[in-house]
């Protein structure tokens, strides 16, 4: 308050907070604000996540293993945050309200991404871009919960299919604006996304202090079978984000091989982040698939058929095919895990939490298999044991039997459901 004051804009503050502290009871969050707020940090946390693999090949020329490493470090610390989320805001809430903690994330995340100014080495990219992944597992749980928070229904769903739109349209322009950067100095897309952060903070002012209550009554539109496609979307969310992490990092190198300009490979990259709001829309305007298990089945095969093209595909336009169905397959994913999440959690802190954590534990064992199958790739020169194969036929062997150990948990709520459906008929 003290820095608006000094700006003279004592009035205008005062009257957005009191409309704040009124909407905090009454209303849902300002829908167009939140969506402002939230495409500004999707540009900055897309930079992070999918782009820094980009920049730290480009600029410090490191490995393949040591990129999967770094996806893997900045995978756990969001994991880590994530998981704890919900339980932390609870503990600081009588001090600090929701608002005040993200006007805290996106503030440090503003100054973080003035470091590379200051310090260019490696280790400073790791530093920044592992603590930009702790503070993201505290902002976009809390975010999700002032999204739901006092809708209910079709209300919810819009609102859901708003926020899917523009997050993943906000990661598809992060990844073309990097395009520019990477033949002089990448990591200056770092410094340049802080300023993003900055009037996110601004126009986070205009938040409620508090999500809104999310009352009780929103159980007579939960239908019984949403608690069965809630489990199953949560095993195979982490399940396509384990695939996205594992993809990520060997992009670079995948381009190197195909001999793609390097200015243009951060947008061709983007194609498979261009697929997923595709399919989010086409979810978002139908809503007949709710309810049912045949989007969740499809969209599994279309990722994992997806990833193969991308990995170990010979050929450009195999690259491309395989980055469209895997895009749509985790995009859909993605939007079903998330509405069941926030309708069965009743919008909670919570619920997000548990859902953003989920991505993290994809993002760090992504990478884990991804080094596996490097060093099955290496261990079989040499060993008559290990089939002789490529880095890249060993990494997607060793990510689809992770996909077959994780998928069990995705499959048994399929079968429990289909089990009460058969008792209901018998009776």
């Amino acid at each position: 308050m003290d820095l608006y004051r000094f700006l003279g804009f004592r009035r205008h503050v005062l009257h957005v907070l009191c409309r704040s502290v009124n909407a905090s009871h009454h209303h849902a969050t300002p829908l167009p604000t939140f969506l402002i707020v939230t495409f500004l940090a999707s540009i900055g946390t897309g930079i992070f996540w999918l782009g820094i693999p980009f920049i730290a090949e480009s600029q410090y020329g490191i490995s393949e293993a040591q990129n999967l490493m770094l996806s893997c470090a900045a995978g756990a610390t969001y994991m880590a945050g994530a998981f704890v989320s919900g339980r932390v805001i609870r503990r600081i809430e009588r001090r600090m309200s929701p608002r005040t903690l993200l006007t805290f994330v996106l503030s440090s995340c503003a100054v973080l991404c003035l470091v590379p100014l200051v310090v260019k080495t490696l280790a400073s990219l790791v530093i920044v871009a592992c603590s930009v992944s702790l503070l993201s597992s505290f902002l976009w749980p809390t975010m999700e919960s002032f999204l739901t928070a006092g809708r209910h229904g079709p209300k919810m769903r819009s609102a859901i299919g708003w926020f899917n739109l523009v997050w993943t349209s906000a990661v598809v322009l992060a990844m073309f604006g990097l395009g520019p950067f990477m033949s002089t100095q990448p990591d200056t897309a770092i410094v340049l996304t802080g300023v993003l952060f900055v009037v996110a903070t601004i126009l986070l002012q205009r938040f409620p202090g508090t999500p809104p209550p999310h009352h009780a009554s929103q159980t007579a539109v939960v239908p019984p079978i949403y608690p069965h496609l809630l489990r199953s979307a949560r095993a195979l969310l982490p399940l396509s984000y384990l695939l996205i992490a594992a993809m990520s990092p060997l992009l670079p190198y995948r381009m190197d091989a195909l001999a793609i300009e390097e200015s243009w490979r951060p947008p061709f990259a983007a194609i498979w982040m261009l697929a997923r709001p595709c399919a989010m829309t086409a979810l978002w305007l139908h809503g007949a698939w709710h309810g049912r298990w045949s989007p969740l089945i499809v969209a599994s095969v279309m990722m994992m058929v997806g990833f193969a093209l991308v990995v170990a595909g010979s050929t450009t336009a195999m690259l491309s095919i395989g980055l469209i169905v895997f895009g749509a397959g985790v995009g859909t994913i993605y939007y079903a895990a998330l509405y069941y999440a926030m309708a069965v959690g009743s919008a909670a802190v919570d619920a997000g939490g548990t859902h953003e954590a989920l991505i993290g534990f994809g993002y760090t064992i992504g990478p884990l298999g991804g080094l596996l199958g490097l060093l099955l790739a290496d261990v079989s020169t040499t060993s008559r044991v290990v089939p002789t194969m490529s880095s890249e036929a060993w990494i997607v062997v060793v990510s689809f039997v992770l996909i077959g150990i994780g998928g069990m948990s995705a499959v048994m709520p399929f079968i429990r459901s289909r089990r009460e459906d058969a008792s209901v008929t018998a009776s």
